[in-house]
């Protein structure tokens, strides 16, 4: 490892930007190769490291929020509440009402998990 690859891993793992260290040299290489621009290089390089914080932001959430397990729609009970639409359930699925900024208002008695099936669509989305 040379000076400046040195330097460039104590600075990158300073910084917590571990997208950038672990890909800085294929990238670089990459570049080099294509005659890539400066900025297109580093754009890339930054966009890694975004995707890359927002994945672990999301799975540190889910992790802090302590749900008891993960659930798909698979395992969605449609027997239990008898009354529930699962046409309209499935139709909710599709997201369509995100493409038209539409709100979706999920009521119900008590006890029969409506805010777990909230959250299911919301970590689903």
């Amino acid at each position: 490892m040379n000076k400046i690859d040195k330097m460039l891993a104590t600075g990158l793992a300073d910084l917590k930007l571990q997208y950038f260290l672990d890909n800085y040299q294929a990238a670089a290489q990459l570049a080099s190769e294509t005659q890539m621009p400066y900025l297109e290089f580093l754009a890339e390089l930054v966009e890694g490291e975004a995707a890359g914080r927002d994945e672990r932001a999301i799975e540190r959430r889910l992790r802090n929020s302590r749900l008891p397990f993960e659930k798909s729609m698979d395992q969605f009970q449609w027997s239990h509440p008898e009354k529930i639409n699962r046409l309209q359930i499935e139709n909710l699925m599709r997201l369509d009402f995100l493409d038209k900024k539409a709100n979706v208002l999920i009521v119900g008695g008590s006890g029969l998990g409506n805010y777990r099936n909230f959250l299911f669509m919301e970590r689903n989305i």
